[in-house]
């Protein structure tokens, strides 16, 4: 019931000024990012958690935002139901304001036969985009980057993309990014197939236009 408070106070205040409202920010990789990023940044956000609670002589130190949860589940489980009663608590106030909320969504692609994309998209969004159905009006969608599966699990990214092929010294130096002619070479590289992923076809230099569609809101990610 905090966050309804924290929702309907907020509404109150906001409501008459704005035509979006979001209730959670990437609520959806609580506990599940750490298969994502480095393994070191969860092992420092854990050791940070602990450090906290033992200055703090608590049990446990739980901050709003964290990388390192350990009761998942059940985490994720309560910020599904803050946002249901978030959503309630807004539209209370202001019946007509679109509300949603805001994932974090990887450009999923699969390579070869077997691909386990499917099933990692489950893993990762498939019951908050199911709840996004029956409750929201629109979702924000953050993309960070394109992950490529296989049967086994991601492949790395290809060696050629525009924004890794420039030496890292050049680029500290010029502070800028390829030019047009230095891209055409990367894209016959690509092309050519040099560069192309284990069991991937598409160069990388192809536009990926990805649409999200939810309840009334199509929203189009382009990825790099």
């Amino acid at each position: 019931m905090l966050f309804a408070r924290f929702c309907d106070r907020a509404a109150k205040h906001l409501a008459s000024g704005i035509a979006l409202a979001l209730t959670l920010n990437e609520p959806n990789l609580a506990g599940l990012i750490g298969e994502i990023l480095p393994p070191q940044l969860l092992a420092g956000d854990r050791a940070t958690q602990e450090a906290a609670a033992k200055q703090l002589g608590v049990p446990k130190y739980s901050p709003g935002v964290a990388l390192y949860v350990p009761e998942a589940k059940t985490y994720r489980a309560n910020m599904m139901e803050a946002h249901r009663r978030g959503v309630a608590a807004i539209k209370a106030v202001r019946s007509d304001l679109e509300v949603g909320v805001s994932l974090a969504l990887l450009d999923d692609q699969a390579a070869g036969k077997n691909s386990i994309r499917d099933h990692m998209r489950e893993r990762y969004y498939g019951e908050w985009l199911r709840l996004a159905s029956e409750t929201c009006d629109f979702i924000g969608v953050q993309n960070y980057e394109r992950k490529t599966w296989d049967d086994k699990g991601p492949l790395p990214p290809p060696p050629w993309c525009w924004g890794a092929w420039v030496p890292m010294r050049r680029r500290a130096r010029a502070h800028q990014v390829p030019g047009r002619s230095e891209r055409k070479r990367a894209d016959s590289r690509l092309r050519n197939g040099h560069a192309a992923s284990k069991g991937s076809a598409r160069p990388i230099s192809a536009t990926v236009a990805t649409s999200i569609r939810c309840c009334r809101a199509t929203i189009r990610i382009r990825p790099c």
